[in-house]
Parts: C-alpha cells; structure tokens; sequence
C-alpha cells in the first residue's frame, strides 16, 4: 500500500497528471480516481485533441508525460495479449528521441564510471552526439587501439528519475484498481511491475553488451549475419562501448537485384528461426532501425536492450505447434497450445477445434507468400484472451518479434514463402532434438534429476509428517471452492446437531418407558412413545442422506 507520505512527495507530479488528464478530454478519469488538485482542473477539454480517438489521446498523453510514460507505452505495445490492437497501433508510434544533455554531463559521467577523464580514456571523442533518447544517448569515439567506436552514455540522473515515475505509476496503478473496477481486466498492477524490472534491467549496459555476445556466439555459423563487438575494458553498468559499423538502412536496398534481395531475406529469416527454436534466445525488438545492411550483403544486428527467453520445454513445444500449423493438424495444434499455456486446461475442446479448424483454413488457403507464422500466433493469442487466460511475456515478445521480422522480409523480397521456408528449418530444428546425442544429453540430465530427488524424498516426507503432527498444515482453497465447502460443512454440521438430539430423544424415551411414567397407553408411557415417534422423524432424513453419500462414494 501507498503510504500518504509517498502520495505527498509526489503531489506535484499526480497534480500534473490530473490536468493532462482534463486537457485531453479524460477529466472522468482523474475524477474516479481522486487525483489531488481536482478542483483546478474542472474545466473543458482542449477542443483539438476531440476529434481523436481515445486510443490517440493516451497516446499523447504518455507523449506529454515525458519520458519514462513513453517508455512504459513502448513496452505496452509489446502485451497484444493484453491490450485491443487499437491501443498497440498507437503504442508502436510512440519515440523517445530527447534533447541531448550538455557534453560536460557526459564528461562527468564518464568520469565517476572510469576515474579518469573523456581525454584520458578516449583517444577522441566527438562532443555532438549521434543520437539522443531517454536513456542514454551516443557519441562518435575512437580507442586508444585507434578503434572506431560508439560509445552510449547513459543520461545523468535517470535511474532516480526512472524510479520515483515508476513509484507513481504504482501507485496510478492502485487508484485505478481501487476506483475502475472494469480496468482490473488488463492488470495494471502487474503492467507497470514488468516494466519497472524491464527498465531497471536496461539500465545496467553491461547485461546489453552480455546479450550482444550470446547473439554473436549462437549466429557465427549463420551465414551473412552480424553482430558489433563489444569493448569490454570501454563499458560500465553505465558506458557501453561497441563496434562502430557503417552500412545502409532498409530503403536504401531495395534497388538491389531480387536475387540479392531473397539471399539477404533468407539469411535473415534463417537467423531468427534459430534463435527462436533452437537457441531460445532472441533479439527482441528487430525493427529497421536496428538492422544495418553492408555492401556484400551482410545484415548486423543492433540494440540488445530488449531480448527474449524460450525455456527448453517450450521450445519443444512452439516447434511442434508450428509443425502442427504447417501441417494443419488442427488435434496437435490443441494439445501444444494447452501444454504451451497458451489455452486453459479445461477449455471446451469440441468448440475451441472448430475455431482452430476455421483458423487453419482461414491462413493456409492463401498462397504462401501470404501466410505469417507471427499473425497465426496473435491469433491464438486472441483466443487465449477471449476464454481470459494470461499468457506468458515472453511469448507476447516472441509473437511481436515474428511478424516485426516477416515485415521485414516481405519489404525485402515480396514473394519470399515464409511458411514454406519456416517449414524445413523447423523441422530440421525438430528433427536435430531427437538425436541420439540429445537423447543421450536428456536422459542424462533425467537421471541426475531423478537421483537427486530420491536422495531428498527421506527428509522431505519426515519433515511433512512432523508438521502434520505439530498442526503446522495449511489447506489453501482454490479460487470459487470456498463457497462449496462451506456449504457441506454447514451440511454436516446439521446432521451431527440432528444425529445429537435424535439419540437425546431415543435415550430419553427409553428411560420413561422403563420407568413407567404417566400418562400411560397399554402400560407404556405416552411421552416416551412420543419421543420415540419424533426421532423417527428426524432421524430417517439423516439416514437417507448417508446412504445417498455412501451409493455415491461407490467406484
């Protein structure tokens, strides 16, 4: 919980969020939610942003709110499992492109990372820089070695900054829980932890230039694929040095020949199914601006800020569910997409079928040319979201990954069948898991498990019994269960308060007739009679509902 303390150190900021709120014709917004200095801002939208939609105008207002909302709405642009494709679309428009900051900052920085000055470390190092965003931004440099080099500085005081928005993003997220209760739907609680993880993670330069060199080592064997090298004894958890490349941008290759082109289409496409299906480690955000295409054709890859992570078992799994699609076996489909997560369990098999059924035919009647692997899972993604299962970031990522890609491809060479090339490498991808060589590796790494387990199962199961003894065992119900159980123990409560009274009455009576108390019918006592009649009546309810419970309890 937010303490009011917090909410009062961050009064200006939540005043200055209800007002842009207001500006853009959101003021019902800032109203529900509470925010302080309401009174100031009771007054009419501005009438130019009216005529845009509401998706535009949240847009322009993470643009207004600087840029760490910017931010937190590019990595919102990722969560198409989240957010209606409206929402993504402007999302995907948002640039952090800043003002750069003053050079002596950057002097400074460079300082404080490396004990010495920009003159000392650098050989030369252009003052203007190339590029500035929200973060970091980059300069021209050159090593001591007389390397050329591109040197990124990060921003100065930006992780305090990134921290304290993040703190009222916590909180926004609360309040809109708290007072919208139709928003819960999207999770804004869960949204904004992601993306403070992911930020803070993209602070630490160090784990981009680390992704650099996994993509590098994982590509080498890829034919016409690059990655810059980075300069280890140049980078800090805030100064990242690397490779400076000089090439072309996507435009500026479509005049070459169409061979040429499909060769660069297929190089590429060929080194993001590997990364995908068999490394489980890719380049998450692959759009123009981060690849660099030289004269003989070689593509490098830039910017490792953003990566995805595939575990082994759903790597195993996305290959069999892209096989399952190639090969339109809407059954395999179903399983790969329950053991993937992707669908609940205990999701309606017979009508979910009939949606993969008009899916497949939907997709794989077009020619091939026409056909996305990254469209097909937004659509199963969609169907997760209609029966309201989460699914997985990573494979959000994966998802926006394929068709930032394909894209890119199609922009390359229009006629390039991506089903038919994902086809073969998939399957030779497949096919290389069932090696004996990985039999081998698996069965290995099984048996270790398995003995492991088995050294530990003594201990785990003495320690389980001594908590059952000592009364230290917690029953969790699942969600909706509570109700039911409640239900049959107040059931059985009145059974054994109905059982109690009836042996009361039956003891009773008994002790009457023995005693003969009056009045009396043929020498027997009337009250006891009587007693003997009411537990009969209460008593056969009970004994009709055991035996209702014990034919039930029958296999």
């Amino acid at each position: 919980m937010v303490s009011w303390l917090e909410t009062f150190r961050d009064l200006h900021r939540l005043r200055e969020i209800g007002g842009i709120l207001f500006r853009h014709g959101l003021g019902h917004v800032a109203q529900r939610l509470h925010l302080p200095g309401i009174w100031r801002w009771r007054r009419q939208p501005d009438p130019a942003v009216l005529p845009f939609s509401l998706a535009q105008r949240v847009r322009m207002i993470f643009e207004e709110l600087g840029p760490t909302f910017v931010k937190f709405g590019q990595i919102l642009s990722i969560r198409r499992d989240v957010l209606p494709l409206e929402y993504i679309e402007e999302f995907e428009k948002l640039q952090d492109a800043v003002p750069p900051v003053p050079f002596a900052d950057v002097e400074r920085i460079i300082y404080e990372e490396f004990g010495r000055s920009v003159k000392e470390v650098f050989k030369e190092f252009v003052s203007e820089p190339l590029a500035s965003a929200s973060i970091a931004q980059a300069h021209l440099a050159r090593t001591q070695t007389d390397r050329q080099v591109i040197v990124k500085v990060q921003r100065p005081q930006i992780r305090q900054i990134i921290l304290q928005d993040a703190a009222i993003m916590d909180h926004m997220a609360r309040l809109l829980t708290r007072h919208i209760p139709e928003i819960r739907l999207y999770n804004p609680l869960g949204l904004v932890e992601e993306f403070r993880k992911s930020i803070l993670q993209e602070l630490d330069f160090r784990r981009e230039g680390r992704n650099a060199d996994r993509l590098r080592s994982h590509l080498q064997e890829i034919t016409g694929i690059a990655i810059p090298l980075v300069y280890w004894e140049y980078t800090t958890p805030r100064v990242l040095t690397i490779e400076y490349v000089v090439g072309r941008g996507l435009r500026e290759v479509l005049d070459q020949p169409s061979a040429e082109r499909h060769r660069i289409a297929a190089n590429l496409y060929q080194a993001f199914l590997k990364q995908i299906f068999e490394d489980g480690f890719f380049h998450g955000d692959p759009h123009p601006g981060n690849l660099l295409f030289m004269p003989n054709g070689t593509v490098y890859l830039l910017d490792f800020g953003i990566v995805g992570r595939v575990s082994r078992e759903r790597l195993a799994g996305l290959g069999s569910m892209f096989m399952a699609i190639i090969d339109q076996d809407v059954e395999m489909l179903l399983d790969e997409c329950v053991a993937l997560g992707l669908m609940p369990a205990d999701v309606n098999r017979q009508a979910l079928q009939h949606e993969l059924d008009e899916l497949l035919a939907e997709y794989l009647e077009l020619p091939l040319r026409e056909i996305s692997l990254g469209q097909i899972l937004e659509t199963l993604f969609a169907l997760g979201r209609k029966h309201r299962l989460k699914v997985p970031a990573n494979l959000v990522l994966l998802g926006k990954t394929l068709l930032t890609v394909e894209g890119v491809i199609r922009t390359l060479d229009p006629a390039f069948a991506l089903v038919d090339e994902a086809h073969w490498e998939v399957e030779r991808l497949v096919r290389s898991r069932l090696s004996p060589e990985v039999f081998l590796k698996s069965g290995w790494r099984t048996t270790r498990q398995l003995y492991h387990f088995a050294q530990r199962l003594p201990h785990r199961l003495e320690r389980t019994l001594q908590h059952l003894e000592e009364g230290r065992v917690r029953v969790e119900l699942m969600p909706g269960t509570e109700a039911h159980v409640l239900r049959q123990w107040e059931l059985m409560w009145n059974r054994a308060i109905r059982g109690a009274v009836v042996c009361a009455l039956i003891i009773g009576s008994s002790l009457l007739l023995q005693a003969r108390i009056g009045p009396l019918l043929g020498g027997l006592s009337l009250a006891g009679l009587l007693g003997y009649v009411l537990a009969l009546l209460l008593g056969l309810p009970v004994l009709r509902s055991l035996g209702r419970w014990e034919d039930s309890a029958e296999p």
